[in-house]
């Protein structure tokens, strides 16, 4: 049992830039030390002392805990505030868990003498050793019509045991038990347990084979399904009615469609599967435009697997209600589906002699709208949105995990896109003195690979936020760009009828980010003035007295 309910680890320290009374957000253990996470659990309470870098003048000790967020919730014991919580300024402090007088007097106000322990060998003389079996044993309720049941190593419950059980309990052996359960006479014969009542296996539960010497039936009635062997067999009650292949698509009103490779199938509703199908583009101008002559006959032979090309009528948009649209490029005569999210693919550009349109877009159509939104186009040269500077690569809560590029991005800087151009302030320059780049691992990499989580070297978002607005006033950081903050309202999880997930539920959040280009654009700048000030300082130094000889 420990001394005090306080727990205590070794090298335990963290940097801090949190400020206020209230829980602090820890920035990560120092060179050579763990971080509080990685010690102690959430919820374990431990003794903490903080010292400030930045303003010595503050500290606090006292005995903390890690909330669900990770931070440190402190209940002081000592401090620069006269044993009240400290409102911590912006800047560096440090956090460590070290003993101190609190946990002193907490280990002296702990009554942890050790009990008399004399006689106490005599009196566990002959009892039975400590087992987890006798402890399952003695939490089991005993009863009338109960079986003990271990249901593990050290674990047991009481199941109901009726007589129809205990019958069966007593048969020596598999055809004794089939007689007591009805399905069996003494002279060795399967019975059912009533006349004409039970099936012999069921549409889920099926026999792979039946073997027999004979098959003797005054009444024999096949629901469905095949028999080996035999060739010509009606099913009339319930099924087609035709011996033959033929005869079922006649009775079906199928025609000669099961027979079809390929061809023109109609589907009014729902959906369809096929083994393979070709897309026949209806009224594309490449075969409209030169019908009749030796292109239109080239372009036919060549594209003769996609179906009939005979000057067949335009498609309408009202054929394609909220399905996927893939045909060659072509006006629509009565506008975009309306009321129907609807996804389309289609070329952009229409056939020449020389051969078909080389741009795709996808658009889509939002409910309630008749309006195609052009998002993405594809070329023979780039894949571009479907318009500038109006549409993001991923989201908030939707990020890509890696982008791989041959060259870096480029960001537009033509001075005619651009107002307002200043030098940077110097009160910037100043906040951005007090950054500090730190090393780090990203936690869902930790939870993931454990120790060989790879390290990382940056800058934490936060820290950037309180180094600038302490000096330029709370929010300059995000009023500035170089700080983003993100947040999301909470999404419920939506099934379809079959209840497969279509769209994943997520709770309420916020996520700071940085836009590290700007970021390393003012640290190049905050070292261009402290290089001009070495060198001004220099050239000083260099004209100073004794120059001249």
């Amino acid at each position: 049992m420990a001394i005090t309910d306080w727990e205590m680890a070794d090298l335990v320290r963290e940097v801090c830039y949190d400020v206020g009374t209230g829980p602090l957000t820890l920035g990560g253990a120092m060179m050579g030390y763990r971080a509080f996470a990685d010690a102690v659990g959430t919820g374990a309470r431990f003794p903490y002392v903080i010292v400030g870098v930045t303003d010595a003048s503050q500290w606090e000790a006292g005995s903390g805990m890690l909330d669900g967020e990770g931070r440190l919730a402190r209940t002081v014991g000592a401090s620069s505030a006269g044993g009240a919580a400290v409102d911590f300024a912006a800047g560096e402090k440090r956090v460590a868990l070290a003993l101190h007088a609190a946990w002193a007097r907490a280990v002296e106000a702990h009554d942890h003498a050790p009990p008399d322990l004399s006689g106490i060998e005599a009196a566990l003389a002959g009892k039975q050793a400590a087992s987890g079996v006798l402890d399952a044993l003695a939490g089991v309720e005993a009863g009338a019509d109960r079986l003990l049941c271990f249901t593990g190593m050290e674990s047991a419950e009481a199941i109901s045991c009726t007589p129809f059980a205990r019958s069966l309990l007593d048969d020596a052996d598999a055809a004794t038990a089939r007689v007591t359960l009805g399905v069996q006479d003494a002279g060795g014969d399967m019975l059912p347990d009533e006349d004409d009542a039970q099936a012999l296996g069921s549409p889920s539960r099926r026999w792979s084979a039946l073997h027999a010497v004979s098959i003797v039936s005054d009444d024999a009635q096949i629901g469905g399904g095949r028999i080996s062997g035999i060739d010509d067999l009606a099913i009339a009650d319930g099924g087609t009615g035709a011996s033959t292949a033929a005869q079922a698509r006649a009775n079906l009103e199928l025609g000669n469609m099961a027979t079809q490779n390929a061809g023109a199938v109609a589907i009014t509703g729902g959906s369809a599967v096929f083994d393979s199908f070709g897309v026949v583009t209806t009224g594309d101008p490449y075969i409209n435009r030169f019908a009749g002559t030796s292109a239109a006959s080239a372009a036919i032979a060549g594209r003769r697997a996609r179906g009939t090309v005979s000057t067949p009528a335009p498609v309408q948009t009202s054929d394609i209600l909220g399905g996927m649209y893939m045909a060659g490029y072509q006006a629509v005569s009565n506008g975009w589906t309306a009321n129907v999210a609807a996804v389309y693919a289609y070329a952009t550009e229409d056939y020449s002699n020389s051969g078909y349109g080389a741009d795709i877009a996808i658009a889509t159509t939002a409910i309630g709208s008749t309006t195609r939104a052009v998002r993405v186009r594809i070329s023979s040269a780039a894949m571009t949105p479907g318009g500038d500077n109006n549409f993001a690569l991923g989201a908030a809560t939707s990020r890509w995990s890696v982008v791989y590029a041959g060259t870096g991005t480029i960001n537009t800087s033509d001075a005619r896109e651009k107002r307002d151009v200043d030098d940077i302030p110097e009160a910037l320059l100043d906040a951005w003195g007090d950054v500090t780049w730190r090393r780090f691992r990203f936690v869902d990499a930790v939870a993931l690979k454990g120790g060989d989580a790879r390290w990382h070297v940056g800058l934490i978002a936060q820290q950037v936020r309180d180094a600038i607005d302490a000096r330029m006033g709370v929010g300059e950081a995000v009023r500035l760009g170089l700080v983003c903050f993100d947040s999301w309202e909470a999404e419920t999880e939506e099934r379809d009828e079959e209840g497969q997930i279509v769209r994943p539920g997520r709770d309420a959040g916020d996520r700071w980010g940085l836009r590290y280009e700007e970021c390393l654009a003012l640290e190049a700048a905050w070292q261009r003035r402290r290089i001009a000030g070495i060198e001004a300082a220099l050239a000083q130094l260099s004209g100073g007295p004794g120059d001249g000889g």
